[in-house]
């Protein structure tokens, strides 16, 4: 499978294809467990957020709607340190388990981490950053679990 991108480089316009993208895109398919493995990771996460005082943890069910993932954990956090000490803990005490984190976004100054495990997606932000953007309203009419 390939993918066409278009750059711009001074003035001109060059097309690249990006087979690692693609690859990197299937294996992520194809490391998908069952739904009750993945919410048991999905459990994990937020009993490993509330230990780190992490607030109002909440998993989101998106099977029914994305390809990408099959849950979304999302919690806030008080401040950068806060958020940065809840990303370590998370990726320490699931390597202890034996998975790996897939990809992640970790810049804590920016109020908003992400931890993809690719069946369960964490969303770690600074309480104002999760009100502002407002994920868990986008997915509203998916079953919650606290």
């Amino acid at each position: 499978m390939k993918i066409k991108t278009k750059k711009k480089a001074a003035g001109r316009t060059r097309e690249r294809t990006s087979i690692a993208v693609a690859a990197g895109a299937e294996k992520a398919r194809s490391r998908k467990v069952p739904p009750s493995i993945a919410f048991s990771l999905a459990k994990k996460i937020v009993e490993i957020l509330e230990e780190k005082q992490g607030l109002d943890p909440l998993i989101v069910d998106v099977r029914e709607e994305s390809t990408v993932t099959d849950y979304f954990v999302v919690v806030s956090g008080h401040n950068a340190p806060h958020l940065r000490a809840m990303s370590d803990e998370v990726q320490i005490q699931l390597k202890k388990l034996g998975t790996m984190c897939y990809r992640k976004a970790e810049k804590a100054e920016s109020g908003w981490l992400v931890l993809d495990y690719v069946d369960v997606v964490t969303h770690i932000l600074l309480a104002e950053s999760r009100k502002y953007y407002a994920i868990e309203d986008l997915w509203a009419e998916h079953p919650r679990r606290e």
